[in-house]
């Protein structure tokens, strides 16, 4: 709860290229959990600012230095639904090390007509330069018309440690168009129709085309919520070094140039038992991949939820074929609206393995509960890899 309340308050911009603040980044340095000593939060709202202030200090574990993980947000509300903000976040190591990032952004709304715009830049000891990040999108949407564009380039430089930028040193230019036409009383059971086209064109910082996807697809959604997609994305890939797809396989240096088509549909999620389905096929870099997926829910009535899920994977490859497959079964119960019970349970056919989470939660006052958790991860064999029964127990003071 302490990463989760008001979280919304500290997101800046949301891209899925670049998030500036991550909160799974704080207790975990090299893939291993790290204890956290404590930490505080304060959010509110003031006038026409909102205000978010965080900050936590992890313990020293082995090589990993005691270290504070501080975040100031800040954002006011201007003209009728526009805001612009500034964010600093600042990770401070004991032994002296740093690493901070800090920007401005812009959302700005006049009726159907956004503008979105931010600048980011990170300070690092041993970086000088080339360590920015900036986006402008505009995007145009009511109840006929969808356009959208945006360009983005991240810095090879750019090192936001207590964020997530998973490709650096590009230039990303995004375009959408679409359209959603309504046939009313000529076709009864089609709410509305969605043609559309998007390109994600990305360089790198000499301009060289690294990749470039174009998605044409197909939409129709019907009365009863139930919807149903069919696409073509046109690919191209530049690989400067190899890609692992296994830890034994590896797609080669190269470019590749590939077509994927898929279709989906899904049934109305209100009714007491439905489904979706999916299968796609076409290329895969040098080779050939197949995708299916079924998908099963029942829910017959408020305190009962079941979903089980399929999806296989038909790869092949020049330097080998393999299949991949994945089952998820989620459960959830209501006993009383102030306790829940429920669980995951998934088979991972890579991994080998079945990993089970189950989890009790009753709210024995308001915003107080007590979690019951069960974690267990066991190979196809039978063997117990991991596992776990934590408890946790939460009570808020009201003054």
């Amino acid at each position: 709860d302490f990463f989760l309340e008001n979280a919304g308050i500290f997101k800046f911009r949301p891209n899925r290229d670049l998030i500036p603040f991550f909160t799974r980044r704080i207790g975990l340095s090299r893939g291993r959990l790290v204890p956290i000593l404590g930490g505080v939060r304060l959010t509110g709202k003031v006038g026409q600012y909102t205000l978010g202030f965080f900050t936590m200090q992890t313990q020293e574990l082995e090589e990993t230095p005691s270290t504070n993980f501080s975040v100031t947000r800040i954002r006011r509300d201007i003209l009728v639904r526009s805001e612009v903000g500034g964010i600093f976040i600042n990770k401070q190591e004991n032994d002296g090390d740093f690493n901070r990032t800090y920007g401005l952004d812009a959302n700005l709304k006049f009726g159907f007509l956004d503008i979105a715009s931010f600048v980011l830049k990170t300070d690092s000891p041993g970086i000088e330069g080339h360590d920015k990040a900036a986006s402008i999108g505009v995007a145009y949407r009511d109840r006929f018309w969808e356009v959208q564009g945006e360009h983005l380039f991240i810095e090879k430089d750019f090192n936001p440690e207590v964020g997530f930028a998973p490709r650096r040193g590009i230039r990303k230019s995004m375009g959408r168009f679409g359209i959603r036409p309504r046939p009313g009383e000529r076709m009864p059971g089609v709410r509305e129709f969605g043609p559309s086209v998007a390109i994600d064109y990305i360089t790198n910082e000499e301009n060289t085309l690294e990749t470039r996807i174009v998605d044409s697809r197909f939409a129709v959604l019907f009365q009863d919520i139930s919807y149903f997609v069919f696409s073509h994305k046109a690919i191209f890939e530049r690989l400067d070094e190899p890609f692992f797809i296994r830890s034994n396989q590896s797609i080669p240096i190269g470019d590749y140039e590939f077509n994927e088509f898929s279709a989906f549909f899904a049934s109305d999620p209100s009714r007491m038992f439905g489904g979706s389905a999916s299968v796609s096929w076409g290329g895969f870099f040098d080779g050939d991949k197949n995708s299916y997926s079924l998908g099963f829910l029942l829910q017959p009535g408020y305190q009962f939820r079941a979903d089980l899920t399929w999806s296989h994977d038909d790869i092949s490859l020049p330097s080998g074929d393999f299949t991949t497959q994945l089952v998820n079964t989620r459960l959830s119960y209501s006993f009383t609206p102030s306790a829940f019970l429920n669980s995951l349970i998934q088979y991972n056919s890579t991994r080998r393995e079945i990993s089970t989470n189950i989890r009790f939660n009753f709210i024995y006052k308001p915003l107080s509960d007590l979690f019951l958790v069960y974690n267990e991860r066991r190979s196809t064999t039978g063997e117990v890899r991991e596992r776990a029964l934590i408890a946790k127990v939460t009570y808020v003071l009201d003054f």
